[in-house]
């Protein structure tokens, strides 16, 4: 993966992102070449003589063609798009989330990329805070969004930063089976410090359970504040940090509630994260983006996996985002 920092030098920037494009290309379609012709099994168990071929067909240009077709078909078979998403996509500059980069080579999509490309690799307050000044700073015209699960994670809790900023500065323009299409505003939100209504802070135990509190204006984040013990940084300098899993309790019809739960990367726990709403599919994230509100969550509770490499004692600011602040051109009611 390769990322970039930096809106200092816009030169070096533009450069940097070509680099990229070149080598993530290549690197493609050297691996994809490998892997049709039995490159791996060949070359190293019984001959050399599938690299023979490649260094014939680098210097053909009409077997470079072919091979890059067949790839991009063989892509394109797998990772179907309607033919309407990609008209309307047409020569517009496209991101693409959280990770199915490779449908940007496939359909020779005008691929605008964030520095981060692939949702899952921002896991740090550091990586997200670079793609969401990207947004705010130089983005793409359009996004393709798909709502994909990886493990236990939250894809909502992904990019949590990244993702308001896409609320702020995205419009819903068409769903398309499993895909959203985003396009850019034409009145661009350049405050990044947008209002944010302090509702009430705590601080409780890990394993007890944090009320929602009611925001009838908008959308309720929370900036949770987890640390590890001193048994649980050695743990972690040595190993690996343990895990950490949030669990909603969701209002469920008649009665009948639910408590998914999911893992949580705890550095991310503090860069705001939305609980007011659980977004469990594509269909309620195409509700998210269209402004609609479900605050359909009633308490959180904080789960370890080993709960002696955590300090017992947890921090909790909620705040009330006014649904005009996150929602371009939605109306918000009062704007409290």
């Amino acid at each position: 993966y390769f990322v970039f920092a930096g809106e200092k030098n816009d030169d070096k920037s533009r450069e940097g992102l070509w680099i990229q494009k070149s080598l993530s290309a290549l690197a493609l379609v050297f691996m994809l070449w490998m892997g049709r012709n039995g490159f791996f099994h060949h070359t190293l168990i019984t001959s050399w003589q599938p690299l023979h071929v490649l260094v014939d067909s680098i210097n053909d240009s009409s077997s470079q063609n072919q091979i890059e077709e067949e790839m991009k078909a063989s892509l394109r078979k797998y990772y179907k798009i309607e033919d309407p998403l990609l008209e309307l996509i047409g020569e517009k500059t496209v991101d693409i989330f959280p990770w199915e980069i490779s449908l940007a080579y496939a359909y020779d999509l005008k691929w605008k990329p964030r520095p981060v490309m692939q949702s899952y690799v921002a896991y740090t307050p550091q990586l997200d805070k670079l793609n969401s000044d990207y947004f705010e700073r130089t983005p793409p015209e359009t996004v393709l969004y798909e709502f994909r699960r990886l493990g236990d994670m939250y894809p909502v809790f992904y990019e949590p930063k990244t993702l308001v900023t896409l609320m702020r500065n995205y419009s819903l323009m068409e769903r398309f089976d499993r895909f959203l299409l985003l396009e850019r505003n034409a009145q661009e939100r350049q405050d990044f410090n947008y209002k944010k209504n302090l509702l009430k802070q705590v601080r409780v135990n890990l394993g007890e359970r944090i009320a929602i509190p009611d925001y009838s204006h908008g959308f309720v984040f929370a900036e949770i504040d987890v640390d590890l013990s001193t048994y649980g940084k050695v743990v972690k300098s040595l190993f690996r940090p343990s895990r950490l899993f949030i669990e909603f309790l969701i209002l469920g019809p008649g009665g009948q509630d639910k408590k998914p739960k999911y893992r949580l990367v705890r550095s991310l726990g503090t860069e705001g994260l939305l609980v007011s709403d659980h977004i469990s599919d594509v269909n309620q994230l195409e509700t998210l983006f269209k402004g609609e509100q479900h605050p359909n969550v009633k308490e959180v509770v904080l789960i370890p996996e080993f709960p002696s490499h955590f300090d017992p004692e947890i921090r909790v600011t909620f705040y009330g985002v006014p649904k005009n602040e996150m929602i371009l051109g939605k109306e918000a009611g009062a704007g409290n």
